[in-house]
């Protein structure tokens, strides 16, 4: 009888270890309009406090929502987006999410990407300050050498004066900024991924 009782809070605990611990599982849903709309986009399952895993996937919602309300408040646009979770471990998640913007008149498409950072255990979104504190001069120095090691030329360019608020983790857990397609280079040269040392 004491085995079978000893047996049994050992199956308990580990039952509850592995609820405690558990990380974060994702799935997709879609919002989908017509033949102009089809963004994927993450929602949360398995937090073990319902109300954090709540605030989180509003979150993430109101977020992609916000983007499409957006883009499309000035003119038609088709936008495509998808996701990729880029870290999930013990309490911290990270997803990045990327749009592809294409006006109806357009002759290209526009890439925006968004990093979606949260603490799991208290449903905070994670800002970039806090994660990591890095001064302008530090990203610029990581900027000029992301250019160079990339051979990415931008003609006039000597240096942003913003700390980028664009970020994911990516799997090494490392923080990789994110500069906005047009916003420092030609549409041609894309969106700028870098991290900062």
């Amino acid at each position: 009888m004491k085995r079978i009782f000893s047996a049994l809070i050992v199956v308990v605990l580990l039952a509850f270890t592995s609820l405690c611990f558990a990380e974060p599982t994702v799935t997709t849903k879609t919002i989908s309009r017509g033949d102009t709309v089809e963004v994927k986009y993450p929602v949360v399952n398995n937090l073990e406090d319902k109300k954090i895993q709540k605030t989180i996937n509003l979150d993430i919602e109101n977020t992609v929502k916000e983007l499409i309300k957006k883009e499309r408040a000035s003119d038609p646009k088709t936008i495509t987006g998808n996701y990729k979770v880029t870290y999930n471990n013990m309490d911290t998640l990270s997803i990045k999410m990327t749009f592809t913007i294409m006006p109806d008149k357009g002759a290209y498409p526009t890439n925006i990407i968004r990093g979606l950072n949260y603490d799991v255990t208290t449903g905070e979104i994670l800002q970039y300050g806090l994660m990591q504190n890095v001064s302008l001069d530090d990203v610029n120095k990581a900027l000029v050498q992301h250019l160079k090691v990339n051979n990415i030329e931008i003609p006039g360019f000597s240096g942003v004066n913003f700390v980028p608020s664009d970020f994911y983790i990516d799997e090494k857990g490392d923080l990789v900024s994110v500069i906005q397609e047009q916003v420092i280079a030609p549409h041609a040269i894309g969106s700028i991924e870098f991290k900062v040392f």
